[in-house]
């Protein structure tokens, strides 16, 4: 009732027009100035969930490197169940880890231990992969 009111009083007046072009100006002027509001809070946001998850996986890295328990290798035997070698201090163990248990299988010596070979197996690129399973698939229709 009141909105009716204004706008006859608007229109008797002759201003109407200019009013109603005015509020929308500012309407426009508004929803511009809450979307920017809100993308640099977003932006805040994703910022500082950047920084968190660096700060707490960097302390999380200097906490294994202090330690004196290192996992050297780690096979997977079964669904949830690994075998490991680990080092801890100067000796070696292999351990079996499942959901429920682990389990120390041997104890190992230095000299027992093999060094990582140093191959390209694991540091082949992803383009030479892909055209050794085209040409698999061109050879086996």
């Amino acid at each position: 009732m009141y909105q009716t009111l204004y706008t006859l009083a608007d229109s008797l007046s002759g201003n109407a027009a200019v009013q109603e072009t005015e509020r929308s100006v500012s309407t426009g002027v508004n929803s511009v100035a809450r979307f920017i509001t809100v993308l640099f809070i977003f932006a805040l946001v994703l910022a500082m969930t950047y920084f968190t998850t660096r700060f707490v996986g960097r302390a999380g890295q200097a906490r294994m490197r202090s330690s004196n328990i290192e996992v050297l290798e780690s096979v997977r035997n079964a669904d949830g169940k690994l075998l490991e070698l680990v080092r801890i201090g100067k000796k070696y163990a292999v351990i079996g880890v499942s959901r429920d248990s682990q389990d120390l299988i041997c104890m190992l010596d230095e000299d027992d231990i093999l060094p990582p070979q140093e191959g390209d197996e694991g540091k082949k690129d992803f383009s030479e992969i892909f055209k050794r399973f085209k040409s698999a698939d061109r050879e086996n229709p």
